[in-house]
């Protein structure tokens, strides 16, 4: 709620990205890319603060709430920085139709897939869960270069932003990993 009223200058001041340049790096290759993150921190900082960083065309996929009033309330403060939504159902054609072009996708991508037979199994936290597989399968079939933001509090509305690169191989197992050492390192 409280971005409703935040400029880009104070989305600058409260978040530092301390590695843009391994995505501007990639970007010069004149093709797209996935940043992969989750629901951990603040996420919705975060799509504000990645919307800032490039100039590229900026998607983030999303589920549209039920509640039309905050549905809309939600997807005018994403695009306030310049994110553009794209809805989970249209993300497949959308993204192999536009993957030749300087775009960004962003994700979140720990929550439980809709679809359980594509579903990566593992031990997450201890227990026995399933993540979506959906990214792996876009980046492996268009060569999309897959990088994860890890976002961590370091003060009382302050955070930090930092990108890795995903090995192209077992990227949800990858991923997995890397958000399960960002959890257990600040729970």
């Amino acid at each position: 709620i409280k971005l409703i009223n935040l400029e880009k200058k104070d989305i600058i001041k409260k978040i530092k990205v301390k590695n843009t340049h391994i995505i501007s790096e990639e970007l010069k290759n004149q093709k797209s890319i996935i940043i992969l993150s989750s629901h951990y921190c603040n996420w919705e900082w975060l799509l504000a603060r990645v919307s800032i960083c490039w100039e590229e065309d900026l998607y983030a996929i999303y589920k549209p709430l039920s509640n039309k009033f905050f549905n809309k309330l939600i997807l005018r403060t994403r695009k306030k920085f310049g994110a553009k939504m794209l809805q989970m159902q249209h993300t497949g054609k959308f993204i192999i139709k536009n993957s030749k072009k300087r775009n960004i996708f962003f994700f979140l991508s720990d929550q439980v897939p809709e679809n359980i037979t594509n579903a990566y199994k593992c031990f997450f936290m201890g227990k026995k869960t399933s993540f979506s597989t959906g990214v792996e399968r876009l980046s492996k079939k268009n060569n999309i270069p897959v990088f994860y933001a890890e976002m961590k509090k370091t003060n009382n509305g302050i955070y930090n932003v930092e990108f890795s690169k995903i090995n192209h191989n077992n990227i949800t197992k990858q991923y997995v990993k890397k958000l399960e050492k960002t959890i257990l390192e600040n729970p």
